[in-house]
């Protein structure tokens, strides 16, 4: 069963929309949006120019997330497939885009609630105090990228235990594609020492 047709048609029609509606979001922030947004305009700037940097990501990616036994497989399944090395970069940005995302989104709620109901401090966000609001989305997205990057990445371990279920699902030689996949323990063995045991076989 590889990937449906319908899935690629999907991705690249969401895309083409997210392309689309965020450039004529930041074209309408640019001409509409007026003094009276004050640095609210910064913010909804690097909303949508992250909104389209995270569309490029998807579809450079255009990731298959297959739930197998104690293990999650995220291979890439774009033009990257086969470059290993660009393949596992581009899906560590994919997954460290979410924490960017959730991020920003707690700043801007933080912006409004300054904005409704503690006005008086919105001098937290005038002149460049603004970009810096943008620093713990981005230390977000490194922390979270790296632990991707350096944990989920591929080894011999998760190829061997991948191997069957893509090659028979996907028709994918787990060892030619780009993936990462966190894999759990299914079953730890513990050995109890005993005395008695030991005395036993003397």
């Amino acid at each position: 069963m590889a990937v449906s047709p319908y899935l690629r048609i999907c991705q690249f029609s969401c895309f083409f929309i997210a392309i689309i509606a965020n450039t004529v979001l930041l074209y309408l922030i640019k001409i509409r949006a007026g003094s009276s947004f004050g640095r609210y305009r910064i913010m909804m700037i690097s909303f949508s120019v992250y909104a389209i940097i995270y569309a490029t990501i998807e579809i450079l990616t255009l990731p298959v997330m297959h739930l197998h036994g104690s293990g999650i497989l995220f291979y890439v399944n774009s033009i990257l497939k086969h470059h290993i090395t660009a393949g596992v970069l581009m899906s560590t940005l994919y997954c460290g885009s979410f924490a960017f995302c959730i991020s920003m989104l707690a700043t801007h709620f933080i912006f409004r609630y300054i904005a409704v109901c503690r006005n008086n401090k919105l001098y937290y966000f005038e002149g460049n105090k603004v970009y810096l609001w943008l620093l713990p989305p981005a230390i977000l997205f490194t922390i979270w990228g790296s632990s991707i990057f350096f944990n989920f990445g591929p080894n011999q371990l998760k190829r061997d235990y991948f191997r069957n279920v893509t090659m028979q699902l996907y028709d994918e030689d787990i060892d030619k594609v780009a993936f990462i996949a966190p894999l759990f323990m299914e079953k730890m063995e513990v050995v109890f020492f005993s005395f008695q045991i030991c005395l036993e076989h003397f």
